[in-house]
């Protein structure tokens, strides 16, 4: 039979500080019991089996923001980048309550707070930053870094002090690949909206693409030629990495004639039909990258079937890009959008 512990107060909430729990009276013994976990030195954390995915895990209320299986970052997702950002807003929920006022969340830690792209990492330590000349944190578990002021904004939502998206990869950027550090840029600068336009935007964009070349006009700023390189890519239309990386592929072919991202397509009379990714309006071919989402949801399959039904009667061909297309075989994929081009007129230069 599993030992009984006394209750601990219900102000603690799940993720408290081992001196705030004695400030409250709780014994030092009780700290100890196996009903708690040590994240971080000086945390604790209440252990609670069984509890539905995104409990437990710290998040910023963005107005208008909301997990979507569209990006595949919302909670409880099996893919590899929402479980890694699902572990880095768990991990800074629980180092929240020992966090002095002149800490901020960074780095990696601070993409996912954001609902960012998260670029994988060796280690899952958390990224938790300050201003020169203060030391950064050294705790198991934790990534200090320090950056100068002025080079950076840091932002307070909701009493967590998290590094601006725009300032994310600024800081991020650099240590990514090429695709990614874009992918990365067009997340931050996306404006999102409703397709159709039936309802007004979500919310305003992060940033736009002029603030961040502002921004790079620091000179001595850490990795700025890898970003000066990537901020002309930028684009406000992808919504999640693998539709920038699908453009990029496009783009890479120079004979490829001129396309439009997040596309509404309507039927000649004007009814919406849908919207695509990236499409060639002029010749009525759309290209769309299928997450695996698309496979496994059953209502999500349905209105694929109905959605590609009705563009092919209004005269749509769709090219669909599975994540073994625009990876494996490049090649292939540049090559049968060309094909289908061609079969609607186009004439390579």
């Amino acid at each position: 039979m599993p030992a009984r512990h006394s209750p601990l107060p219900e102000s603690l909430g799940r993720n408290f500080s081992r001196a705030r729990a004695l400030q409250l009276g709780v014994p030092p013994g009780r700290l100890r019991a196996a009903d708690l976990v040590t994240p971080f030195r000086g945390a604790r954390a209440r252990e609670e089996r069984g509890a539905p995915p995104g409990t437990g895990e710290l998040w910023l209320p963005v107005p208008g923001e909301a997990p979507s299986p569209a990006t595949a970052f919302d909670a409880g997702s099996t893919h590899p980048g929402a479980v890694r950002a699902a572990a880095l807003r768990v991990r800074a929920a629980e180092y929240l309550p020992i966090m002095h006022p002149h800490e901020f969340f960074s780095g990696r830690t601070a993409a996912a707070l954001w609902r960012l792209p998260v670029p994988p990492a060796a280690s899952a330590d958390i990224d938790v930053g300050v201003l020169l000349p203060r030391s950064p944190p050294r705790r198991r578990g934790v990534r200090g870094t320090r950056h100068t002021a002025g080079s950076i904004e840091i932002v307070d939502i909701g009493g967590v002090r998290v590094l601006s998206p725009a300032s994310v990869w600024l800081v991020v950027g650099p240590h990514l690949e090429p695709w990614d550090r874009v992918a990365l840029g067009d997340q931050v600068v996306r404006a999102p909206r409703f397709p159709g336009g039936f309802r007004p935007p979500p919310r305003a964009p992060y940033s736009t693409i002029g603030a961040l070349a502002e921004s790079l006009r620091l000179p001595h700023r850490r990795g700025r030629e890898a970003l000066l390189e990537s901020l002309p890519l930028l684009r406000t239309g992808a919504a999640s990495p693998p539709e920038t990386h699908t453009r990029l592929a496009l783009q890479a072919d120079p004979a490829m004639p001129e396309f439009v991202l997040d596309h509404d397509v309507r039927d000649d009379s004007g009814r919406f039909l849908g919207c695509s990714e990236i499409a060639f309006v002029e010749y009525r071919l759309a290209v769309e990258y299928e997450g695996d989402h698309h496979r496994v949801d059953r209502a999500q399959w349905e209105r694929d079937i109905e959605k590609y039904r009705e563009y092919a009667d209004a005269g749509w061909r769709v090219i669909r890009v599975t994540s073994r297309l625009l990876y494996g075989r490049t090649h292939e994929l540049r090559g049968g959008v060309r094909h289908a081009l061609a079969s609607r007129g186009w004439k390579p230069p």
